[in-house]
């Protein structure tokens, strides 16, 4: 009787002990199906992201999106925030549409410019086009990636009249025209991208500041041209490239930086 007693016991104790085990795995499988459903707020490509493009120029030209991602759905590296770390690194390759982007996918500007593809982020619905300068219708040299300029354009006016620029930038270049001539504002508001040429534009463009022509002339980093012209890269519409392109041909470009740039 006595040992039909002690195997009940056994018996219940160990019917105990194992619902007891079988609630506590269920609690911890419950734990972690909770703590992989939970969201996190996550950057993705709202639009196809072209390689080249700095996580900054990104977000700017609204071909970044956040959303709300599980845990257990996310890559091992998220990029969750812009950040002084971050916001100048560029995409080694094309972010599709949709896409979480991850620190992986993000490189600096010096190994996109090595890879041999062009690093110039241009934003989202414009177009990169380069004109030649001289310095002193480039502001003197005081403008740099992120400046807003305005354009005014010289041309001559009517049929007789002539405008002959030279092609130099020393101290004999001027601009000899016959019959009149006219200065117009041509263009407001567009984005310097770069001044100077790759790799240096690939490589963040030269700093603002510089402020003379001889130093414009000599500048190492490539801002200017053996004989002093400047490159500036703007951004431009579709319908502006065509008007900047035919007065960087035919007409006398000269750049303004207002106040609030």
């Amino acid at each position: 009787m006595k040992r039909r007693l002690l195997a009940v016991v056994l018996a219940a104790l160990l019917a105990v002990f194992g619902m007891v085990a079988v609630l506590a795995y269920v609690h911890h499988a419950n734990e972690r199906a909770v703590a992989g459903l939970k969201a996190e707020v996550v950057y993705a490509a709202k639009d196809q992201i072209p390689a080249g493009t700095s996580l900054r120029a990104a977000l700017k030209g609204g071909l970044l999106t956040t959303e709300k991602e599980p845990v257990s759905s996310l890559p091992a590296d998220p990029v969750q925030s812009l950040t002084a770390q971050n916001e100048n690194l560029v995409t080694s390759g094309p972010v599709g549409q949709g896409q979480l982007l991850s620190g992986s996918m993000l490189v600096t500007a010096n190994e996109v410019a090595g890879s041999g593809r062009a690093a110039l982020a241009v934003p989202a619905g414009y177009q990169g086009l380069t004109i030649q300068v001289c310095p002193n219708e480039a502001v003197g040299g005081y403008i740099g990636p992120g400046s807003r300029v305005d354009i005014y354009g010289t041309y001559p006016m009517g049929q007789k009249s002539t405008l002959n620029v030279e092609e130099t930038c020393d101290v004999s270049h001027q601009a000899e025209s016959e019959g009149a001539v006219t200065t117009l504002l041509e263009f407001s508001d567009l984005e310097v991208l770069c001044v100077g040429q790759f790799p240096e534009c690939a490589q963040g463009g030269s700093s603002q500041g510089t402020s003379s022509v001889d130093s414009a002339t000599t500048d190492p980093a490539g801002t200017a041209s053996s004989d002093g012209a400047v490159l500036v890269t703007l951004a431009v519409t579709r319908g502006q490239a065509d008007g900047l392109i035919t007065l960087a041909q035919v007409g006398l470009p000269y750049m303004t930086l207002p106040a609030s740039s």
